[in-house]
């Protein structure tokens, strides 16, 4: 079976928060406290926390941000999506995201399925 890295995890979410929420991937890397881009940035934070193995440190770090900026982003949107109706934002980005991990997964397996049949009848 194979596994996506967490990297490879980190560019599809960020691929589909910025496309969900209308956001350049550009403006997220900028120093900017513009609403829209925090939102983004803050629900990037969230599903990075729950769909992968990276730390908040790490995390923050992909933002240049710090840690108690993640950990406070993360909190937040648990807290929106909790109590605030943001659950409607959220759960289409998580199913987006869930049907890239398993397309991506599909791909890679074929891909490594044709490299073993190609290596079998090589070697017959």
């Amino acid at each position: 079976m194979v596994i996506l890295t967490d990297q490879e995890k980190a560019r599809i979410i960020v691929d589909e928060v910025c496309k969900t929420l209308e956001v350049s991937k550009s403006d997220l890397y900028k120093v900017c406290r513009k609403r829209e881009l925090v939102e983004a940035r803050y629900t990037i934070f969230y599903f990075l926390k729950r769909k992968t193995r990276m730390s908040i440190t790490a995390i923050a770090l992909m933002f240049k941000q710090n840690h108690a900026t993640a950990l406070h982003g993360v909190g937040l949107i648990n807290d929106m999506v909790q109590y605030n109706g943001y659950s409607k934002v959220v759960n289409p980005i998580d199913g987006k995201i869930e049907g890239r991990f398993m397309s991506n997964i599909s791909s890679l397996e074929w891909v490594n399925s044709t490299a073993t049949n190609i290596t079998n009848y090589e070697t017959a």
